[in-house]
């Protein structure tokens, strides 16, 4: 018989219910079954499902220096068109 590890008392109840449930014994089968969890519970060997879900979001270009210095350059360029004292 497998041992899911745990207290004496529950090795006790599983070595009791499991030649039943080998029996067909539907019930021992359900609480053996149920005991073996436990124990795989206690010794930290069961853990729950879990599912991590990160959204992130497409990062915004952003300006570089040198497109900040040709849009700059582009400003002033069209304010010199604009004036007429520059001409």
């Amino acid at each position: 018989m497998a041992h899911a590890g745990g207290s004496g008392t529950s090795l006790a109840l599983q070595e009791t219910f499991y030649t039943p449930a080998l029996e067909g014994d539907v019930s021992c089968g359900a609480l053996v079954t149920k005991i073996i969890w436990r124990g795989c519970v206690m010794l930290g060997l069961h853990t729950p499902q879990t599912a991590v879900l990160q959204i992130v979001d497409e990062a915004k270009p952003r300006e570089t220096s040198t497109d900040r210095i040709e849009r700059v350059l582009a400003r002033f360029a069209a304010q010199k068109k604009d004036d007429p004292t520059t001409h």
